[in-house]
């Protein structure tokens, strides 16, 4: 599959995850009915994992939350994804245990625990090309913002 077409079939999939079902009654306004709001991350978005890629700059403006997963898309044999902690991920010190890697060539990963977690590759010099992501908070998914219902204004602050 291409990466036009993958960036196609994420969104769909994305917009799949994310679908609300609305719940009318009579004349009352539709209102979200409750459920789970996990997100889907294409990491990289269409670019993909890959290296000279600014993952930092993708992390920008986006929270995470338990439970939302991360979709690692890439060439089978010429990456993979590894788990590992901030201080790992700076000096590119990887584990010794290959069994840890995942390498499908599209790694899905739910996000399980809080605080940060961050995932490079152990190919070649990839980590010191720049496959480092780091996600510096991941978050309860009880702190998630509610959506507003329908017919309710947003008014900006100050």
């Amino acid at each position: 599959m291409d990466n036009k077409s993958l960036c196609i079939f994420v969104l769909v999939a994305t917009i799949a995850a994310q679908a609300i079902s609305f719940v009318a009654a009579d004349d009352a306004p539709l209102q979200a009915a409750p459920g789970p709001t996990h997100k889907v991350y294409l990491v990289g978005d269409c670019k993909g994992w890959c290296p000279n890629f600014d993952y930092k700059a993708w992390v920008t403006g986006k929270d995470f939350y338990m439970g939302d997963q991360l979709v690692f898309n890439y060439t089978k044999g010429q990456h993979n994804v590894i788990k590992v902690d901030e201080a790992a991920l700076k000096q590119c010190n990887l584990p010794a245990d290959p069994n840890e890697a995942m390498e499908s060539g599209y790694d899905v990963v739910t996000l399980t625990a809080m605080g940060g977690i961050g995932f490079t590759s152990g190919v070649g010099k990839d980590c010191e090309s720049g496959m480092k992501l780091f996600l510096p908070n991941v978050k309860c998914p009880h702190t998630r913002p509610k959506p507003l219902q329908a017919g309710r204004k947003l008014i900006p602050s100050d």
